[in-house]
């Protein structure tokens, strides 16, 4: 049996509110929903994408389209619940494996990077932590 966290997967329309929730605990704040809602409002995500915890929303990344370099997307914001964060997700059952959901996100962001549809964009950069 697998035990960690459900896939990745685009964020579906109807969640905006469930990851606001998300960017208000992981960044102690409004600004960064200000910002997710003035990058869409403005058309400059180009991806959305959710990893789910028990039916949860547990984490959540965005591909950010960049003034200049144009064509260039940022990999950013990325967010993951407080109690999630640095491999915080135990697994069911005593495990001592640890899941990381921004590792998956991470993963998931990279193989979306490959798709036609995001095959023209020369270069996806990482705004934030330097450790992650």
């Amino acid at each position: 049996m697998v035990i960690g966290p459900d896939s990745s997967r685009e964020m579906f329309p109807g969640e905006e509110a469930e990851v606001d929730a998300l960017l208000r605990a992981a960044f102690g704040g409004e600004d960064e929903v200000a910002l997710v809602h003035a990058l869409r409002r403005d058309g400059d995500i180009a991806s959305e994408s959710v990893t789910c915890w028990h039916g949860r929303i547990a984490g959540y990344a965005a591909l950010s389209r960049m003034v200049a370099p144009e064509g260039w997307l940022c990999l950013a914001p990325v967010a993951v619940w407080p109690e999630f964060q640095r491999g915080a997700l135990a697994p069911e059952g005593g495990s001592k494996k640890y899941w990381q959901v921004g590792r998956r996100l991470v993963s998931m962001i990279a193989i979306a990077a490959e798709s036609p549809t995001l095959e023209q964009v020369p270069a996806i950069v990482v705004l934030g932590n330097p450790e992650f």
